[in-house]
């Protein structure tokens, strides 16, 4: 009996915590405000707001959508796609108390200067609306952790941001920025920090102070060079440097000890640097898709021997090295769109091989040293010049798909319908004659 007393207490207790009614007026006069700042009447939800009550005996509680109190205060907005539409008002700073705001994907205009008064804030999440600047009053959330301007029409970054020392992840992709501030290096807690699709430059050498950054995204932008200092970011565990202009990487490069992953797809590079091995014992992606290598691998790719992920399509290349065997870890290998013509017997030693990618190369046999590879999945060998596939593909008893369109193959083993596994092969464009033979045939 005590124990179910004492249940009822608890619960009494917190039903009213939750449905607690009653906000201070100033608080209720600026919810009134966003209401009907943001076009509140057409919002997605609008349940529980009452914006015609008494402020000095309003009943704001849990129940209004898109807010939470607690203790008679406004403690978290969150109306991210309500379609809310039209500024944040003035008034914002007489929700003191805040400690979250979430407004993404709407279509908020204007971040007020006011924003700067909510001392307790510490998520700002602002991203997919229509804001063109920041306010530098932004400076003044000291206690922001989180803070989202993804998505919108930025085109500058106030050297205030540096003042948000306890931020830990900073996201201004897809805006209209060309430069990071120098302060951005007094963000010494960031954790994770994007700059994806913007019109950036030049990264500062002050990036050299955030020791804890894991994450860092700098993919679709006019990048030529990076500063040696980008080694400093001893904790960086993902570097996104997709579509750039880069042409070569600093040798400090090597000095990010904890990368896993590395991607430089879409970039001007002919070569790497030799340092670049020393990254062997964590790296396990690396994309390099659409560069300028020519010929020869960079040799330096093969001491990487902690690699799972290995992609060099569209390049130049024009041989694979019997150095390839030293990636012993190698599940993914793509080789698509290049001018191979064969490949090493060496490859046979990649016991975890599951995917390969020659796709659009110059092969005119069946890469036969490939049939070894016991554990491979999906195999790509369409728009070549083959002319058979050996009896032998048998041997490939996981494989599960198989692309051999746009080749000159007149026909396919039956010893293919062994392979328990593959349940689609791709053959389009190809004058084969038995296909009724062949039961997993994509028709």
């Amino acid at each position: 009996m005590r124990y179910f007393i004492f249940f009822i207490l608890v619960f009494l207790f917190t039903s009213c915590e939750i449905f607690q009614s009653g906000v201070s007026p100033e608080e209720y006069k600026a919810l009134v405000d966003f209401y009907k700042a943001t076009d509140g009447d057409n919002w997605h939800r609008n349940n529980g707001w009452d914006i015609n009550q008494d402020p000095e005996k309003n009943t704001v509680n849990n129940r209004w959508a898109g807010i939470n109190v607690k203790g008679h205060h406004v403690v978290e907005i969150n109306f991210s796609q309500y379609n809310l539409n039209g500024n944040i008002p003035v008034s914002i700073q007489n929700l003191p108390y805040l400690e979250a705001i979430s407004l993404s994907m709407n279509s908020i205009k204007e971040l007020p200067k006011e924003i700067g008064s909510l001392k307790k804030l510490e998520i700002l999440n602002l991203g997919n609306n229509l804001l063109e600047k920041i306010p530098d009053e932004i400076g003044n959330l000291t206690n922001l952790r989180e803070l989202n301007l993804s998505s919108n029409k930025i085109k500058k970054i106030p050297t205030q941001i540096g003042n948000l020392k306890k931020l830990e992840d900073l996201g201004i992709s897809q805006n209209s920025i060309e430069n990071i501030p120098n302060e951005i290096g007094n963000l010494e807690r960031l954790i994770q920090l994007s700059f994806y699709m913007n019109k950036i430059k030049k990264v500062p050498s002050s990036i050299s102070n955030l020791k804890k950054l894991r994450f860092l995204n700098l993919a679709n932008n006019l990048i030529e060079n990076l500063p040696n200092e980008i080694g400093e970011c001893e904790s960086l565990e993902n570097l996104d440097l997709y579509t750039n202009k880069l042409k070569n990487l600093p040798k400090n490069i090597s000095k990010l000890k904890e990368l896993e992953q590395l991607n430089i797809s879409k970039n001007n590079l002919e070569g790497l640097p030799t340092e670049f091995s020393e990254l062997k014992d964590n790296l396990l992606f690396l994309k390099l898709y659409q560069n300028n290598f020519g010929g020869k691998i960079p040799s330096v790719i093969f001491e990487l021997d902690s690699l799972r992920n290995l992609n060099l399509r569209l390049n130049k290349i024009t041989s694979l090295p019997k150095e390839i065997s030293n990636l012993k870890k190698l599940e993914i290998l793509d080789l698509g769109i290049n001018k191979i013509e064969n490949i090493p017997n060496e490859i046979s030693e990649l016991k975890d091989l599951m995917y390969i990618d020659l796709s659009g190369n110059k092969f005119k046999n069946f890469p036969i040293e490939i049939l070894d590879s016991e554990n491979l999945q999906v195999l790509y060998l369409q728009n070549n010049k083959l002319q058979s596939i050996p009896n032998k593909i048998s041997n490939l008893k996981n494989l599960k798909t198989l692309y051999i369109s746009d080749n000159k193959i007149t026909e396919l083993p039956t010893s293919i319908n062994n392979i328990q596994t593959l349940y689609g092969i791709q053959a389009d464009r190809n004058p084969i004659k038995n296909k009724a033979e062949i039961s997993q045939l994509s028709r």
